[in-house]
């Protein structure tokens, strides 16, 4: 039996990635579009924050250093993300039915890398931001065909 390469693993695979617009899951993303052409659709699970919209965020996201030469040499691959609104605190996630639906039978991998870093939080609210949302996104995750990484 001989092992596929990375690329060829990820080939027509879709991927749902929370932490997106953190340091991480920006290298992450653009990691993925850069080493595996052939990938499917990468959902990005984005909140609102500070008045700022889903969509908007990953255009501000797109600006940055880890997307330069994506931007530059394959600006096509940028078509393969599609950002899902949603917010890991939230049982469900907050998503819509059409969401959940479509990353339930689509979705073949799950990149949690969503994480609150602030180290001045309340115990309560730290529990919530990392251990609870974790749950959240691992019952998501068991809903759909996927490798958990």
């Amino acid at each position: 039996m001989t092992t596929k390469s990375i690329p060829e693993w990820f080939a027509s695979k879709s991927i749902l990635i929370t932490g997106s617009t953190g340091f991480m899951g920006k290298v992450l993303v653009s990691k993925l579009l850069l080493s595996c052409p052939d990938i499917g659709d990468i959902y990005l699970l984005i909140r609102k924050k500070k008045g700022c919209d889903p969509q908007a965020r990953l255009q501000l996201i797109l600006q940055q250093e880890p997307f330069r030469i994506l931007k530059e040499r394959y600006p096509e691959r940028l078509k393969k993300l599609v950002v899902v609104f949603g917010d890991i605190t939230d049982e469900g996630l907050a998503l819509n039915i059409a969401d959940k639906e479509r990353l339930i039978s689509t979705v073949s991998v799950v990149f949690h890398m969503a994480a609150n870093v602030r180290f001045d939080l309340p115990l309560k609210n730290a529990v919530k931001s990392n251990t609870v949302s974790t749950v959240n996104v691992i019952t998501l995750a068991k809903q759909v065909r996927l490798s958990v990484n």
